[in-house]
């Protein structure tokens, strides 16, 4: 009996995968997002005050995403763009980052509220993770429900995801 608990308790994350929201209504997607807590990457680890802001290319059935951001508090304003190209028959939910000419990376959306005021992102190998929101603050009590989601339901460790910082505009 032991021995099937602890084969269960190995191998049930391996088996359940994440699940991306089946639909995802592209123009109420577009427009700022701040970045409040993260998995940080190696690329944006360093990272403060970003802002992704998402304008959908009708004609090139795309976002085009620019970031901005700050390496240091009261520092320059950083800013890089990017792509983000649908997943065929994944209802908006799955995308591919296209970041520089040869570095493409795995974007899914996996919880956002219904008035699309926060959005959870991640990796579906919990690379990295995004919780942003519509404005540069959450209430504890909502942001600590999307960590607990990260972790509970996507696999991410707690203490691999951080805050990040939002400088309050003077």
């Amino acid at each position: 009996m032991k021995t099937v608990f602890l084969l269960v308790i190995i191998f049930i994350p391996a088996i359940m995968k994440a699940q991306t929201l089946p639909q995802i209504d592209i123009k109420k997607y577009e427009g700022p997002w701040y970045v409040l807590g993260y998995k940080p990457s190696a690329f944006d680890k360093s990272w403060i005050n970003t802002i992704e802001t998402y304008t959908w290319d009708e004609k090139k059935n795309r976002y085009d995403v620019l970031t901005t951001y700050k390496t240091e508090p009261g520092g320059k304003q950083k800013s890089i763009t990017q792509k983000l190209l649908p997943v065929e028959d994944s209802g908006n939910a799955k995308w591919t980052a296209r970041i520089w000419l040869f570095i493409r990376a795995d974007y899914f959306i996996y919880k956002i509220a219904d008035d699309y005021s926060y959005v959870v992102v991640g990796h579906p190998k919990q690379k990295y993770l995004y919780i942003m929101a519509r404005k540069p603050q959450m209430n504890e009590e909502l942001y600590n429900e999307l960590v607990n989601f990260s972790v509970t339901s996507l696999g991410y460790k707690r203490e691999d995801i951080k805050r990040h910082l939002q400088e309050s505009p003077i």
